[in-house]
């Protein structure tokens, strides 16, 4: 079985193809989905009784060092006010993909401290299903 290191973990965005890359990312998280839960107890059950809900493909929140300067990072900001749904591509550093279609939900910027780095925050609102991209060469 292999570990997969997070060094070299990419994202990349675009409007047709996710084809660029946003650069200086310090952490990916996600995604995070999740299914609903429906309760179906009746006046005849003996216990709670459930049955899956609807899928919720989730989020992915991405840091990255700030530079006001970028094109991807300018992207990223007005992407939240477009309400642009962009393309995305999630490289894993054996090259495995996860690919899906979000807008961004979420923008911060922090880290303006003594001796602090300035960060943007990202949230990314899933809007398709997720699909698998086997690694180059792989199953």
């Amino acid at each position: 079985m292999a570990i997969l290191k997070g060094e070299g973990t990419k994202l990349y965005y675009g409007e047709s193809a996710a084809e660029t890359l946003l650069g200086q990312r310090t952490s990916i998280t996600g995604p995070s989905s999740s299914v609903g839960v429906v309760t179906t107890t009746n006046l005849d059950s003996t216990m709670q009784e459930y049955r899956a809900g609807l899928f919720d493909a989730g989020t992915v929140t991405c840091e990255y060092e700030y530079d006001s300067e970028d094109t991807g990072h300018k992207a990223m900001e007005s992407a939240i006010a477009a309400g642009t749904i962009y393309k995305w591509a999630l490289e894993f550093s054996n090259g495995a993909k996860r690919t899906f279609d979000g807008l961004i939900n979420a923008h911060e910027i922090s880290g303006m401290t003594v001796e602090g780095n300035v960060l943007a925050s990202i949230t990314i609102q899933l809007t398709t299903g997720i699909t698998a991209v086997a690694k180059p060469g792989g199953a």
